[in-house]
């Protein structure tokens, strides 16, 4: 409660982006479902911090079903890389130490908020779960295409926002959006199946459901435009989920 009548930005952000993608909803709908996306956002602050410091054996108490894992057993099988595909949604700190359960040499890319002290306790706490992080620049994106390559796997948020020279505008909720080029490149150059991880938060506490999903086969394409829209809907089904 306190966090919508204090966040003015983000309140205004979040609503600016439902009535953007759900228009057939009602205002109180819209509303509700608001005020809802600003309360997890809370609870997943609280919740990413007790993450970077338990692993699996404490962790995993807090998944009550996992849905889809014979997709992540076929594709580390394969061992051509994985490329696991998660957005803003649910807890994705979790899958720290729940996908390097389940994969094969976790590796994910950081991105530094510009404060010593806090990038380095976010940086160990992530790698404390289960995950190596390469930092957010050249020669860390260097070091994820060459693991991915090698059969590894690699957990990339989706929803990034990226610059104009890496991105291209596709299809997203029916509304235009720029999105990063980033997996297509990485699917392109190295192989890579690529699988959607998504945590649903369930009521009172009683912890997640994990969703291991199918990514639009588009996202596989040449084709730079149609990879794209395929990377879009994908992210689409995350977010069907709840």
């Amino acid at each position: 409660v306190l966090y919508w009548h204090l966040s003015k930005r983000d309140r205004h952000i979040t609503q600016c982006n439902i009535n953007a993608c759900f228009p057939h909803l009602s205002d109180a709908e819209k509303l509700r479902m608001a005020k809802s996306s600003l309360s997890h956002t809370a609870i997943n602050l609280l919740e990413g911090t007790w993450a970077w410091q338990h692993q699996y054996a404490a962790t995993s108490k807090k998944i009550r079903n996992v849905y889809g894992l014979e997709l992540v057993e076929a594709a580390e099988a394969a061992d051509t890389g994985t490329i696991y595909l998660l957005g803003h949604f649910g807890n994705w700190e979790v899958f720290g130490s729940i996908g390097a359960h389940y994969a094969k040499n976790m590796t994910g890319l950081g991105r530094e908020f510009g404060i010593p002290l806090l990038d380095e306790h976010i940086r160990q706490g992530r790698e404390h779960s289960g995950i190596e992080m390469y930092p957010c620049t050249k020669a860390g994106l260097q070091q994820l295409y060459k693991s991915t390559a090698e059969g590894k796997s690699t957990a990339m948020l989706t929803d990034q926002q990226p610059s104009l020279k890496h991105g291209l505008f596709a299809p997203f909720f029916g509304i235009s959006t720029l999105t990063s080029l980033l997996t297509h490149d990485m699917v392109q150059k190295t192989g890579a199946t690529v699988i959607l991880a998504g945590f649903v938060r369930l009521p009172k506490g009683r912890g997640f459901d994990l969703h291991f999903l199918e990514a639009d086969a588009d996202i596989y394409s040449n084709d730079l435009t149609t990879a794209t829209a395929g990377h879009n809907r994908s992210y689409e089904k995350l977010i069907a989920l709840d």
